[in-house]
């Protein structure tokens, strides 16, 4: 079921696109249809556009230089695709034979002020994330055995039936029913085992909770976040002994594509940020951009901003768009959530990039922050992942409702796909664009790139209230 916040986001861009065209002929106005109709939550909403051309609009396989990749319309199995030409084959995503990158950190930590007085350089740091190596196929168990200082105390024992390495957003099933009761260390029929009490470690910015409780024998868990998760699990028997100590397992999350983008973020104000629902929490969007993404330059860098451009820009309205060779889906990006009520993550994935060796592309990457729900000031984290391995970490940048954060550019091919370039740019400025003295793509700039009140002139007609700050 379509929400009030998803209709007035689809109502919101919409406009934008009619804005779009209006722009190619400054004499033509912006006309919207039924403007004033209500929802039954009093929202207003634009009547979209007819929209029966748009599955007409022609593949865009034309694209300079871009290879022809072979015929998958029958092939499930897309890693199976040859690459094209000049650039590695991303089926063998662990890359063995290249040195593990750097991780390229850039953090803010909350506070009243978004950027520090004095200008921090990106820190190169050490690698922080291992690379894919195929994981387990069988399940993972795991128990201590028995405690020779407590021989009468039960057994925890955990099986992972997925086993210790798993792509995000795989659902773990955990079983903790094996555990058992003992007696001098030996199995004890008499003393089942009736209580279960489960706990987790998570990487930064992942607050997932076990289902159906932490308390169920045998619980699921969704990692949405790639990283390292720890699953203890303490077990107390019919005669209400409890373990000397919990049983525990790490499950190693990491991205099986060429290219994975995260964005979470944490609102202070909201005091339950897994919670669901209409406006239940801050809604934040992840977007990647084509080269061939085109709009306004509401940013004031003297180019086309890319963002909100269908089909060119893959975000919540635009979330698998069909990009490059028209007879291959490796270089269409797919966002696999759109999280309109919560911390995150949404997550994008691409197989195969455009761009050789000839030919470089740059992607853009950016968030924007569509509606605060009242929660107000939120911190967002950015995540990239090439080839599984964890290349850059930006996290605590204060965003307020309609900021847009122009993250950077994901240059490919780069210096990890065969290519020369710096795995990513980013986007540093000096002041506010907009004004004078102030510039953007300032690789000295003390601020990260970030408009302030990213609208058109017809966002207050979708019954989006803006903020009082936004004209």
């Amino acid at each position: 079921m379509t929400t009030g916040a998803e209709m007035a986001k689809r109502a919101w861009t919409i406009g934008l696109l009619a804005l779009l065209a209006a722009c190619s002929d400054p004499d033509v106005p912006v006309q919207l249809a039924d403007a004033t109709a209500e929802t039954a939550a009093g929202d207003a909403q634009i009547a979209p556009p007819d929209t029966a051309d748009v599955a007409d609009v022609p593949a865009i396989a034309d694209v300079a230089d871009v290879a022809d990749v072979s015929d998958v319309a029958d092939t499930p199995d897309i890693p199976d695709i040859p690459a094209p030409p000049d650039v590695p084959d991303v089926a063998d995503t662990a890359l063995p034979d290249l040195p593990p990158p750097d991780v390229w950190t850039y953090e803010l930590p909350p506070g009243p002020d978004a950027w520090p007085a004095t200008c921090p350089p990106l820190a190169d740091g050490p690698d922080a994330a291992a690379t894919a190596d195929g994981g387990a196929d069988a399940a993972w168990i795991t128990s201590g055995g028995c405690n020779p200082s407590c021989p009468n105390a039960p057994v925890p024992v955990i099986t992972v039936l997925e086993g210790d390495a798993v792509v995000p957003q795989t659902t773990l099933h955990l079983h903790g029913s094996s555990s058992y009761g003992v007696t001098n260390c030996a199995p004890d029929a008499n003393k089942p085992v009736v209580k279960y009490k489960w706990t987790t470690s998570q990487p930064a910015g992942s607050a997932m909770p076990f289902q159906p409780s932490d308390t169920f024998a045998n619980p699921i868990f969704l990692p949405d976040t790639a990283g390292v998760y720890d699953f203890c699990l303490t077990v107390t028997d019919a005669t209400g002994v409890s373990a000397c100590a919990p049983a525990c397992v790490h499950a190693l999350v990491v991205p099986d594509n060429a290219v994975h983008v995260e964005l979470l973020w944490n609102t202070p104000a909201d005091p339950d940020q897994n919670d669901t629902g209409p406006a239940a929490g801050a809604d934040m969007d992840l977007h990647f951009a084509h080269p061939l993404a085109i709009g306004p330059d509401v940013d004031c860098d003297g180019v086309a901003d890319p963002w909100f451009n269908n089909p060119f820009d893959c975000f919540w309205f635009n979330n698998s768009p069909a990009w490059g060779s028209a007879t291959s889906y490796a270089d269409d990006p797919t966002l696999d959530l759109d999280d309109t009520d919560g911390a995150g993550p949404e997550n994008l994935n691409l197989t195969q990039p455009e761009g050789a060796a000839g030919d470089p592309q740059a992607y853009a990457v950016g968030a924007h922050y569509w509606h605060d729900h009242g929660f107000g000031v939120s911190y967002a984290t950015v995540n990239l992942y090439l080839f599984g391995a964890l290349t850059l970490h930006i996290s605590g940048v204060k965003m307020a409702m309609w900021d847009m954060w122009y993250v950077g550019k994901l240059n490919w091919p780069n210096a990890l796909a065969g290519g020369t370039a710096e795995p990513f740019t980013l986007c540093r400025q000096t002041g506010n664009p907009c004004q004078p003295g102030g510039k953007m793509w300032d690789p000295n700039g003390c601020g990260l790139c970030i408009t302030p009140c990213y609208v058109t002139p017809n966002a207050p007609l979708t019954g989006v209230v803006p903020p009082p700050w936004c004209p």
